[in-house]
């Protein structure tokens, strides 16, 4: 709309607000006069419009044709022009119908913006915008059903954008999932939002339980499909080869929504990647040398997943055909020659290797349809990307610095705010330090000043250099120099306690087990007896040791762990654990991490694609609860351990 026109028609506008501020009499209706949209359009539409109000002087019938007019500008892509009618309309005096059409409209168009768009810093305010026009619209006493129908279904896709999925489901599915639409769904297609209910709707529903879905079929029985895509999606017991097997079946049982132009596009992506003909896992782990220990712990974990596969699938009266082999990398700088004159075309997949300068070695010799999981985080320079030979790709890293940043997000759930740092010098408590730091002044970032709220830093090397460091942060050495101050002035005796800062409200702590059992006695004296509660003490699984006795506990309660669920007391009682403890004689704790960690390596191969495309999907690990971000990387979310007075309990 040119600007003429726009001022010509805030200028008629105007004197239509000024008639009606003059009620229309009841006993008159306004009866409409009924000219095609396609005529409008031919005569100039705005002219045409302003033409008719000077003849007939029918303010309520200009109106009736203005949003006749904007709903065509809308559902023509031109939210621009039609957002400027409804605009002045709402400046005018509208009945209920026309009114809540008005709020309708600048509602659809706002939802398109953000769903074409994809969410930005600006969404928020944009939702709480529409949730006020949709409650505008939903309020108003109107009789037309159809228009009903329509604030219904945007109201869903309102719901879906923020986050209410359960919500929207129905209003989703009464707008038709197909082109066999009912009169519901007639009205719902009318609306330039219609498009979107195919993506919508799996958004929703990939956010529910199994029988939520299954019980939602008896009201709504057009979601037979989705929820048998989404059960094809997250069965546990295909592997990515059988998955696109059976997504490439339902494909051809349900052809009209399989060519939506809104079907997800990871559904026919999963189903075009092409996977090696091959059954074969090559696993490569260093299996002698300097790191021929830690090689060994992963394979047993391997090997165990293997087997526990197999007589699952049997159990289940399922087949699935592979073998699996070890190849040994070496544990040197330079890959060994056996992997390095390996044909790996014949594999189906690839499991390793282990240290990050051997996947550089590979990266050039590796076949583009050769699915990996490589047991170390990403190279530099890797590329981010969802082509084929990228997509294909996986990583998977027992971190110290993803075990940091997540217990800076747990003390941050906490409401933890003034914690004191303490690390040991050396090059892992470093790293987790500098991770957990770095995380936590970025999560504070949005909102607060991280210079306000400088965190306190304490490094040892010896148990006289920790003492001496913690009561400093805590300013208990002032508090003693005072004292003895107070001392000095007086010849007699001189009752006193030791005060710290109040301000401090937690502790974490990067250190080995042994050190720890000596820390926290120090942390636990320091804290004045004025304290009417505990400070809490955070800890990685760095500083866990699973077979802590009854001192230990003492020396550790008031602690917070996180550490991988396997390593944890209640999974000490599991069938399986039970069987690596009676097999490697008790090992420690740093061997069942590199089982737990091999173990799930192998389930991640097995559906790597699975859990790389689909984000809704996660898996309960023994090393924790597992899923693929974007750029492959697996994200492990651990579990947090709290040491009480007598024993160790899981925490919320």
């Amino acid at each position: 709309m040119n600007l003429p026109k726009a001022l010509l028609l805030a200028c008629t506008l105007v004197v239509i607000a000024a008639c009606g501020g003059t009620p229309v009499k009841e006993t008159s209706p306004i009866v409409k006069k009924e000219t095609p949209v396609s005529q409008i359009i031919e005569q100039d539409p705005i002219d045409t419009i302003i033409a008719d109000y000077r003849t007939t002087q029918n303010a309520q019938l200009t109106v009736d044709n203005l949003l006749d007019y904007a709903q065509m500008l809308q559902s023509e892509g031109n939210c621009s022009d039609s957002n400027l009618i409804v605009y002045h309309l709402l400046n005018t005096s509208l009945n209920s119908q026309q009114r809540a059409h008005s709020e309708l409209l600048r509602s659809e168009c706002s939802l398109k913006a953000i769903l074409d768009n994809g969410k930005r810093s600006d969404t928020e305010l944009a939702l709480a915008k529409i949730d006020v026009w949709l409650s505008n619209a939903s309020d108003l006493s109107i009789h037309d059903n159809k228009q009903k129908t329509r604030i219904q279904f945007a109201l869903a896709v309102y719901q879906v954008l923020t986050e209410s999925y359960k919500e929207s489901i129905e209003a989703l599915a009464r707008a038709g999932v197909t082109k066999n639409m009912s009169i519901a769904n007639e009205a719902a297609a009318a609306s330039i939002l219609h498009p979107y209910r195919i993506n919508l709707l799996w958004q929703a529903l990939s956010q529910q339980t199994h029988e939520y879905r299954h019980s939602l079929l008896n009201e709504v029985s057009s979601l037979a499909p989705f929820v048998t895509l989404l059960a094809i999606v997250e069965d546990e017991t295909l592997s990515d080869k059988s998955r696109q097997q059976s997504l490439k079946t339902w494909l051809d049982d349900n052809t009209e929504l399989a060519q939506h132009e809104q079907m997800p596009q990871t559904i026919t992506h999963f189903s075009s990647i092409q996977l090696s003909e091959s059954s074969d896992i090559l696993v490569l782990l260093p299996l002698s040398g300097r790191l021929q220990t830690q090689g060994n712990a992963i394979k047993q974990g391997i090997l165990s997943a293997y087997y526990d596969r197999a007589k699952r699938l049997r159990e289940l009266n399922l087949e699935e055909t592979y073998t699996i082999s070890f190849v040994d990398s070496g544990s040197d700088e330079q890959l060994s020659q056996e992997a390095l004159s390996l044909d790996y075309s014949q594999h189906a997949l690839l499991l390793g290797p282990l240290l990050k300068g051997h996947i550089r070695q590979l990266s050039n010799i590796l076949p583009p349809n050769l699915a990996r999981v490589h047991l170390n985080s990403k190279p530099k320079g890797a590329v981010d990307s969802f082509e084929n030979a990228d997509i294909q790709t996986t990583y998977f890293a027992l971190s110290p610095e993803q075990e940091a940043e997540e217990l800076a997000r747990l003390m941050l759930s906490k409401g933890i705010k003034n914690p004191i740092v303490i690390f040991e010098d050396n090059n892992v408590s470093e790293r987790m330090k500098n991770a957990f730091t770095q995380h936590w002044y970025s999560e504070l970032s949005s909102n607060e000043n991280p210079a306000s709220t400088k965190l306190s830093e304490v490094s040892f090397t010896d148990n006289k250099s920790m003492r001496v460091g913690i009561t400093s942060a805590l300013d208990v050495l002032q508090s003693e120099k005072r004292i003895k101050q107070l001392s000095g002035l007086t010849t007699g005796v001189v009752h006193s306690v030791t005060r710290n800062r109040r301000d401090v409200d937690g502790f974490v702590v990067f250190a080995k087990p042994q050190d720890l059992e000596l820390l926290n006695p120090i942390i636990e004296s320091s804290i004045s007896l004025f304290s009417d509660k505990a400070v809490p003490v955070f800890a990685t699984s760095y500083s866990y040791n699973h077979k802590y006795n009854k001192n230990s506990v003492r020396d550790l309660r008031n602690l917070v762990f996180i550490d991988m669920p396997f390593v944890q007391p209640e999974a000490r009682q599991s069938d399986l654990a039970l069987t690596v403890e009676a097999l490697y004689n008790q090992p420690s704790s740093t061997f069942l991490r590199l089982f737990a960690f091999g173990y799930d390596a192998l389930s991640i191969a097995n559906n790597s694609l699975q859990l790389r495309l689909f984000e809704q999907v996660t898996q309960h690990g023994l090393s924790g609860e597992l899923s693929v971000l974007k750029n492959g990387l697996v994200n492990r979310r651990l579990s947090a351990l709290s040491i009480e007075d007598t024993q160790a309990n899981s925490a919320n």
